[in-house]
């Protein structure tokens, strides 16, 4: 597409609608969790985002996709590629992983992905260091910062919804629909 993807789009066009965008997004992620048999995408981040002529977004690059009832989750390995500052804890952590919730990976990094759309930065962008970063997370199960200074991120729906997504636990994160719904009803409600 020739607007690039989100990332590089918002830098040429700072006043972007960036919540029409997440909402757009969620819209996908829902849409492919509810297909019969659901498809986890396992990359949502903004390098995956490409935005259209008419500036809509859609998500590309399936080549981690999974379709899940196909899929033999007894070996993790496979499943632990993505990339690393959006893959949820279960991947990195021993003993998190709980193989009935593998769409809440998408859930993580859609929460990692408004973090990046509203700041223009990688989530854990503090640590400059892959090794550093992985100590954090295994260290001290750090989730990306929620006091960011974004505008519309200190609304409220929408930093519940994000610290939803966060949740070390995949059983405790909401599933796409909901984060569909509720980032609607933000972007309604900061317009």
């Amino acid at each position: 597409m020739v607007n690039g993807n989100i990332v590089s789009y918002l830098q040429a066009h700072p006043d972007h609608d960036r919540l029409t965008s997440l909402v757009q997004v969620a819209d996908a992620m829902d849409y492919l969790h509810n297909l019969d048999p659901p498809i986890i995408h396992a990359d949502i981040r903004g390098a995956n985002i490409l935005v259209a002529d008419n500036r809509c977004c859609c998500l590309a690059d399936f080549g981690l996709s999974l379709i899940a009832e196909s899929q033999n989750f007894n070996t993790t390995s496979g499943m632990r590629r993505g990339s690393l500052r959006w893959l949820a804890p279960e991947y990195i952590l021993p003993g998190l992983l709980d193989q009935s919730f593998i769409a809440a990976r998408d859930t993580y990094a859609y929460g990692c992905t408004v973090i990046e759309v509203l700041t223009g930065n990688s989530p854990f962008s503090e640590f400059q260091n892959d090794r550093v970063f992985m100590a954090e997370v295994i260290d001290r199960r750090s989730h990306p910062p929620l006091n960011l200074s974004s505008d519309v991120f200190s609304h409220n729906g929408l930093r519940s919804l994000v610290a939803g997504c966060l949740r070390t636990s995949p059983s405790k994160r909401p599933d796409a629909r909901r984060i569909s719904r509720r980032i609607r009803l933000v972007a309604k409600q900061y317009r």
